[in-house]
């Protein structure tokens, strides 16, 4: 397996976890929050709730990182000024991500930074 499949695996795990931190954002609302949906319902209005809001600031951030680091490492040719140093501070942090969700069952222990 080439270093860029095992980073293309990484980054697909990580988008993945990610995307259902995002989706799962919204489950997170203050006692007796009117707007609250009940389980397996998704909000139908905007409340004032302030966690579901910063969950999902978080995620949008962390998705930034992860699409900006994903662009490094695949610019990272001969021709690339920051080379070898930009690719691979980018992996370091992808893997910064990704250490949060060591403990989901298709974690691998070689993401590890």
């Amino acid at each position: 397996m080439t270093a860029e499949s095992k980073s293309d695996e990484l980054i697909a795990f990580v988008a993945v976890r990610l995307a259902e931190d995002e989706s799962q954002a919204q489950l997170f609302h203050e006692l007796g929050c009117a707007v609250a949906p009940g389980p397996g319902e998704v909000p139908r209005r905007r409340c004032h709730c302030p966690t579901p809001a910063w969950l999902t600031a978080r995620v949008h951030a962390l998705q930034r990182v992860l699409r900006d680091c994903e662009k490094r490492i695949r610019r990272a040719g001969p021709e690339d000024p920051d080379r070898p140093l930009g690719p691979t501070l980018a992996e370091v942090h992808v893997r910064a991500v990704a250490l949060r969700f060591e403990e989901h069952p298709q974690w691998r222990e070689e993401w590890r930074p």
